[in-house]
């Protein structure tokens, strides 16, 4: 609001709040495997927490034909919700679509990671990424405007999926060494 105005804080809004039903929807499809992975890591299940694995991997790329869906039909939908007051622009969009698929891969991997137990390599990550957001955020609301506050929490969310990712594969492997097995 400060950086760009009300009306900003208002797009921003709306569309997090339509792309979000992706990641609610991952949410809770997920949330169930947190305390199967718990069990079957305790219990060496690796065959279980594989086959799992490639389940929900097959969703995320599923949702990606949900996520285009959602971004050409944003503008009827939301004229629809919210009527003629309020314009988004297109760029927003698209940033928020790409925001809210790897939140939802993020989802998946963290999720999985953290019912196994090992939540180190996320906290160190979101840690670092918290001393430098708002700076970046604010660097990049002068640079690109609205869409230049994704910028940041977006690579977040990609370096966390990609990191969550390898984690959780050297963890079902039984190679995950220093980091990665805490």
């Amino acid at each position: 609001s400060r950086e760009l105005g009300p009306i900003y804080v208002t797009q921003y809004n709306i569309a997090l709040k339509y792309f979000s039903v992706v990641y609610m929807i991952m949410e809770l499809i997920v949330s169930p495997f947190w305390s199967g992975f718990t069990e079957a890591y305790t219990k060496k299940d690796f065959s279980w927490m594989n086959n799992s694995l490639h389940q929900l991997e097959i969703i995320i790329l599923t949702s990606i034909i949900g996520v285009l869906a959602m971004l050409f039909a944003a503008d009827f939908v939301i004229k629809l919700w919210i009527g003629e007051s309020v314009t988004i622009p297109y760029s927003l969009y698209i940033a928020m679509s790409i925001f809210v698929f790897f939140q939802s891969a993020y989802c998946i991997y963290s999720n999985l990671v953290n019912g196994i137990g090992k939540a180190r390599l996320q906290l160190i990550v979101f840690l670092i990424s918290s001393i430098f957001i708002i700076p970046f955020v604010t660097y990049g609301i002068r640079l690109f405007g609205l869409w230049g506050c994704m910028i940041m929490p977006t690579i977040i969310y990609i370096i966390q999926t990609i990191l969550c990712r390898i984690q959780i594969k050297k963890l079902l492997s039984e190679n995950a060494k220093g980091i990665w097995a805490k």
